[in-house]
């Protein structure tokens, strides 16, 4: 049994620090989160979480039973979950993705909603294969054909057009397979996440997350792949 075969769908980390769980929001990145988790491969010891944010996921990671090191350029997001670290077996550090020197390599290097807000996503991919020896796997997230121009807004500070979530890309699967290929890496398996069809009803009725909706929502995507929101690839260094 792989450690994260125990782990069920939970919300934890006192309600994800407070957040309301029956938010539509909310329920859009438990299924992002627990979809990706599912992707992680036997043999998996030692996870790195690049671009950790607020540190959902590596607590995921850390209950699933990994080992699991976060880091982020952003204090703020890191302070949200500090004084939780070792209370749930997790390390973390302040680091800039393009300088991050890990003292070994890890199994596995997890980045979601990360390459879409980096100006070379291509450059950060060739850092994330340095941080996994060969044979190490990454797992990788990003939106799944984002229309980037129907969510563009006016900066009222600048009065520039840009995108309401700070994207600069949108991602195709044979698109982004190409930019990881050139990084080194070649793919094991693609997942869409998050169901827009699913995660309006589940919204409007407010029901609770499941091991029943994460399957369904892969049944959904599988069946309805535009509808997808997300995209997640497990991949593996060459």
């Amino acid at each position: 049994m792989r450690p994260h075969d125990r782990a069920g769908p939970f919300c934890g980390l006192e309600d994800w620090i407070q957040l309301v769980h029956t938010r539509k929001m909310n329920h859009s990145e438990l299924l992002r989160y627990y979809g990706l988790l599912g992707l992680v491969p036997p043999g998996v010891r030692t996870v790195l979480d690049a671009g950790c944010g607020k540190g959902y996921m590596c607590y995921l990671l850390a209950q699933a039973g990994y080992s699991v090191h976060g880091v982020d350029i952003n204090e703020s997001s890191l302070a949200i979950f500090r004084d939780r670290c070792e209370t749930y077996g997790i390390t973390q550090a302040r680091e800039d993705l393009y300088t991050y020197q890990p003292p070994a390599p890890f199994d596995l290097v997890l980045c979601q909603e990360v390459l879409e807000h980096l100006p070379h996503p291509d450059t950060a991919l060739r850092e994330l294969a340095r941080f996994v020896g060969p044979g190490g796997h990454g797992i990788l997230c990003v939106p799944y054909r984002e229309n980037l121009e129907s969510k563009m807004i006016t900066d009222p500070a600048t009065g520039r057009r840009v995108h309401r979530n700070g994207h600069l890309h949108s991602f195709d699967p044979d698109g982004f397979r190409i930019l990881f290929e050139a990084a080194g890496f070649r793919q094991v398996r693609r997942q869409l996440l998050t169901s827009k069809r699913l995660l309006n009803w589940m919204g409007a009725k407010k029901r609770r997350l499941s091991g029943f909706w994460t399957g369904f929502d892969r049944t959904m995507n599988r069946h309805f792949p535009h509808r997808a929101t997300y995209m997640g690839f497990l991949v593996r260094r060459v």
